[in-house]
């Protein structure tokens, strides 16, 4: 069930298209460019440490997405979603 968009209105306190959007974009731009980066990291090392990175990342990403309510501001959403998939 998508609550992004309920998510940065209730950060945010109004509905914000635009950060939406970017929100949304920025998970398929960092897929983009770390999946490539992860896989040759995983060819030429033990898988262990690119799927180390991967978790810690994610965990990282996760708690700041969480957080955004907290802290006040629509760009931890951002960023969590940033971090969180790659």
């Amino acid at each position: 069930m998508p609550v992004m968009e309920q998510y940065i209105t209730k950060v945010q306190g109004y509905p914000d298209d635009i950060m939406y959007g970017y929100c949304m974009a920025v998970f398929s731009a960092a897929r983009v460019l770390f999946m490539p980066v992860l896989g040759v990291w995983a060819d030429s090392r033990p898988m262990i440490e690119p799927f180390t990175f991967s978790v810690v990342l994610s965990l990282l990403g996760n708690g700041m997405y969480a957080l955004a309510e907290y802290g006040g501001s629509t760009w931890w959403i951002f960023f969590g979603r940033g971090t969180f998939e790659t």
